[in-house]
């Protein structure tokens, strides 16, 4: 059992090390040659990098607090709810109750926990999250929510979790059987 727990605990954070590093690189290579300066095309009429400085989170669900709040309060709030499905995921990753079964329908969680900490960690060095992945011109929404690697790790391990949960038989674990004297436990001497 010790063994599966370290095999678990280095490859989960084998996969959030390298996904943490690449989203924080990326970001520092797009602050730093994209602020100020026109949208790098990368297919014309669809898909643009342009530089954004987020300070709410996805799909601007916060936005409505921006009255409501002071700018520190919000980030605090912000940081907190990304530290805490930080801490959901991690903890379904390595539960005792194996919800998901398998390691390989586990591993999402890496993806949920580095995109968390890529986003959290940005907010906290900048005061907000770096930007930069622009879709438009798409049928009937027009233009996507701008995005970033991080949140590209979150919505894909969403959805291959939905996928596993919804597609994906359960395994069951053999019962042993009970003992001759009929209880689950061997007999006393």
């Amino acid at each position: 059992m010790a063994n599966k727990l370290k095999t678990s605990l280095i490859v989960f954070l084998a996969i959030v090390a390298v996904l943490l590093t690449a989203d924080l690189i990326v970001k520092q290579v797009v602050a730093t040659t994209l602020v100020g300066k026109p949208d790098v095309v990368v297919i014309p009429g669809f898909w643009s990098f342009h530089y954004t400085a987020n300070h709410d989170i996805g799909f601007s669900l916060l936005r409505f607090l921006d009255p409501l709040l002071p700018p520190l309060a919000k980030l605090i709030l912000i940081v907190s709810f990304q530290f805490l499905g930080v801490a959901v995921a991690t903890y379904f990753f390595f539960s005792p109750k194996d919800y998901l079964g398998s390691w390989i329908k586990r591993l999402p969680l890496a993806l949920i926990a580095a995109g968390g900490l890529g986003n959290a960690i940005d907010r906290i060095i900048r005061g907000f999250v770096v930007d930069y992945v622009l879709w438009y011109n798409i049928p009937l929404i027009n233009t996507w929510p701008i995005f970033n690697l991080a949140d590209t790790y979150t919505v894909v391990a969403v959805i291959v979790l939905i996928i596993f949960l919804l597609f994906t038989k359960e395994e069951k674990k053999p019962v042993p059987a009970p003992m001759e004297n009929g209880r689950d436990e061997p007999p006393k001497i």
